[in-house]
């Protein structure tokens, strides 16, 4: 543990004799200085205390002895404070020691895990449902962070080498836990843009920690967590068309089947079409606060919309309700049965890593691949762009382009339409030739 130590400076004599007495505090090799006062050398003592000096400078003496006790005393207590509590001492919180941001307040007991708790407990009542649930799921990947590796997460041992650690378990430590002879790594170690949210989830985190001071760090404000383009998967108008049109025996792969088309026609997220009522229909349109983010969209119904609600019609609730994880399930089977089944290469990446892997398309989608395919299809019919992002209540262009991604057969209409005149004037030159 740290100690204060008290020098002069003698470097830094002035015209009239007095040296300036410095404050050291060492962690870690590196020091930290604080200038508590000035004073003749020969009134310096042993003891790296004061001495009385000259009648003249009798009082001033005093007034710098009293200031090094204080210091010293209050530098002692919260070093022992953090002995005591198994707290890590960092440089910077000797920095805020002397800039008195310590004086008269200790580290607050409140424990890590207990303080993450509290934070979501907090958000509950301002949150969506599934913006609580992505929270939970970062909290509890950070838990289990520490339980596997034997990490005692502190507000005080908050630093860069704790994130080193951090991203080298979620991108290779993790991998430690599977079972042995496991080819599933790439299931199981963090994607880029996983370990993205888990890190906007924990800076958020110790930002509200600040507000509460639990945390007075700012080394989380350094943590990079940089995404990856990811495939954007969507279903085309031709695998759209063998969904939509396909005759299902099976009760329930049918009402998934037109659960997951509407999100297709409308937009819609999930969470959207479950609470979606007789109530959200008006004079043609779908008008509907949306659950992740309160805003208002107005959607036209499109004739393949329409149809799909009249099957339900009997009902207030305009569709059937499934579980996020029954609905990605039944989804694929629905997929499978229509004959979506083209060989589909997605690339993953755990950790560094670059992973191709290749399956029948019907195994990649899930209920959130309806968005994504009613953008991509809007896109293909020329829709405009900021039209689509209305509809889908997306304001932000970049997380627009997430989910937008341009057909090769789109690429080349557009780009001869772009270049037609000037390809005719080409070909007509090339003629004369």
């Amino acid at each position: 543990m740290a100690n204060i130590r008290f020098y002069l400076n003698i470097n830094k004599k002035d015209k009239s004799g007095y040296i300036p007495i410095r404050a050291k505090i060492t962690v870690e090799s590196q020091s930290r200085y604080k200038i508590v006062g000035k004073v003749k050398k020969d009134d310096w003592g042993k003891k790296q205390t004061v001495l009385t000096g000259s009648e003249k400078d009798k009082d001033h003496n005093a007034r710098l002895n009293k200031t090094i006790a204080e210091l010293k005393k209050n530098a002692e207590e919260f070093f022992s404070y953090c002995t005591a509590n198994n707290i890590k001492l960092t440089i910077e919180m000797v920095e805020d020691f002397y800039a008195g941001k310590m004086a008269g307040k200790k580290i607050t007991k409140i424990s890590f895990n207990k303080a993450f708790d509290e934070y979501i407990e907090t958000k509950r009542p301002l949150w969506a449902y599934n913006t609580i649930r992505n929270y939970t799921t970062a909290k509890n990947f950070i838990f289990e962070f520490q339980e596997n590796t034997g990490t005692k997460m502190t507000f005080e041992n908050i630093d860069l080498n704790f994130w080193d650690e951090f991203v080298k378990y979620s991108y290779e430590g993790r991998a430690e836990f599977l079972e042995t002879g496991s080819d599933k790594k790439y299931k199981i170690v963090l994607q880029p843009n996983a370990l993205a949210k888990y890190r906007n989830v924990l800076v958020s985190f110790l930002n509200w920690a600040t507000e509460r001071e639990y945390y007075s760090g700012t080394k989380h404000l350094k943590f990079k967590a940089p995404e990856r383009n990811i495939d954007i998967i969507y279903l085309t108008e031709e695998d759209l068309d063998k969904l939509y049109f396909h005759k299902f025996e099976n009760k329930t792969l049918d009402r998934v089947r037109d659960v997951f088309c509407l999100g297709c026609y409308t937009g819609l997220r999930y969470s959207d079409l479950n609470t979606l009522t007789r109530d959200h229909i008006q004079n043609g349109m779908i008008r509907k606060t949306l659950i992740k983010v309160p805003k208002l969209v107005e959607i036209p119904i499109l004739p393949m919309t329409q149809d799909i609600l009249d099957k339900y019609s009997y009902s207030f609730k305009s569709l059937p309700n499934y579980s996020d994880v029954k609905l990605n399930y039944y989804i694929k089977k629905c997929c499978e049965e229509a004959k979506i089944k083209q060989p589909f290469t997605v690339s993953k990446y755990p950790g560094n890593k670059r992973i191709d892997i290749t399956e029948p398309k019907y195994k990649f989608v899930v209920v959130h691949t309806a968005r994504k395919t009613f953008i991509n299809l809007a896109h293909k019919y020329n829709m405009p762009e900021s039209l689509i992002m209305d509809i889908v209540g997306h304001s932000e262009y970049d997380t627009f382009m997430k989910y937008r991604k341009y057909e090769p057969e789109k690429k080349k209409e557009d780009m001869n339409k772009a270049f037609k005149e000037y390809t005719e004037r080409i070909q007509a030159e090339k003629n004369k030739i």
